[in-house]
């Protein structure tokens, strides 16, 4: 019940019914060639992560959550997470599911197909659906292999609209190895700062806004370190980016990352402080946030 959706988070004057899957914890099935995962609902994410791992592949979500988040809360919520730019959110990585109905029939959709041209897709009608439609539980999971290969940066840029035109720069030179982009705000760093003792930023001159990208893959023969270097070059080269930096070890990877997730949590202690999960086309996100500032500096001045 710690979730933002509104199927989650009920009002104390509402009544509800609050359904707990924990015992719903079986691995079903790994099948490699697929490659794909059938765990049940109360599964963590986690635990099946590690499962996975094993056989050297992952479910390709990126989640602050996944040691806490269940299969069936997941699916049920319809999960987005911080590689949604280059495998899409938790709907693109269902490929069948079991539900309860809420006539007491179980409806059988466990299928690993990845080339399934079926007509109706009616798991789609249970992803996202809070539970109002039925109840999951076990999800037929889509797997991708392992990064084996990540690089990270953290760049300085001018505003938003300048954060599109190297997240362009970047895709041109690198494809479909971004992974991950994400948009930083100052003041979200100086949140994380004032709300996470010992966290080191990088110091990247009095710019206004920062992204922190992630460069992967699962191929071992491929130079990325020097297809990224390459890149990054370019797009200083055009004004892209101003400043920045990439991480020469797996530590200071995850510390930039830990800048992200410092973000939230600044966010969260400052007050009042609202928490929303809205998505708009890549190409108006630069007009959506001067609107939305403005409209917040109208409700609340200063």
């Amino acid at each position: 019940n710690t979730g933002l959706v509104g199927g989650c988070a009920v009002p104390a004057e509402t009544p509800a019914l609050l359904l707990s899957t924990r015992r719903l914890r079986s691995i079903r099935a790994i099948d490699l060639h697929a490659p794909a995962v059938i765990a049940e609902a109360g599964c963590i994410l986690a635990e099946v992560q590690e499962a996975v791992a094993a056989h050297g592949f992952t479910i390709p979500l990126g989640l602050g959550s996944e040691g806490s988040a269940t299969i069936g809360g997941l699916v049920s919520t319809n999960a987005g997470g911080i590689r949604a730019l280059r495998h899409g959110v938790m709907r693109n990585q269902v490929l069948g599911l079991e539900v309860v109905l809420p006539d007491g029939r179980v409806w059988n959709g466990l299928r690993t197909l990845a080339k399934n041209t079926m007509g109706y897709d009616l798991k789609q009608l249970f992803i996202g659906g809070e539970g109002t439609l039925g109840v999951v539980t076990a999800a037929a999971l889509r797997l991708v292999p392992a990064s084996r290969q990540i690089e990270t940066l953290w760049l300085a840029v001018e505003n938003p609209a300048a954060a599109l035109a190297l997240l362009g720069g970047l895709r041109a030179a690198l494809g479909d190895l971004v992974t991950s982009f994400e948009l930083i705000q100052r003041r979200g760093v100086e949140w994380g700062m004032a709300a996470v003792p010992g966290l080191r930023v990088p110091d990247s001159g009095a710019h206004g806004w920062f992204v922190l990208v992630e460069v992967a893959t699962a191929a071992t023969g491929l130079p990325l370190r020097a297809a990224v270097e390459s890149a990054l070059a370019d797009v200083f080269e055009q004004g892209l980016a101003l400043d920045g930096m990439l991480a020469e070890s797996e530590a200071q990877r995850r510390e930039l990352w830990r800048i992200r997730e410092a973000v939230v949590v600044g966010k969260a202690a400052g007050k009042p402080s609202i928490s929303v999960d809205v998505a708009v086309p890549l190409g108006k996100v630069p007009a959506f946030l001067v609107e939305t500032e403005a409209a917040a500096a109208g409700l609340l001045p200063g």
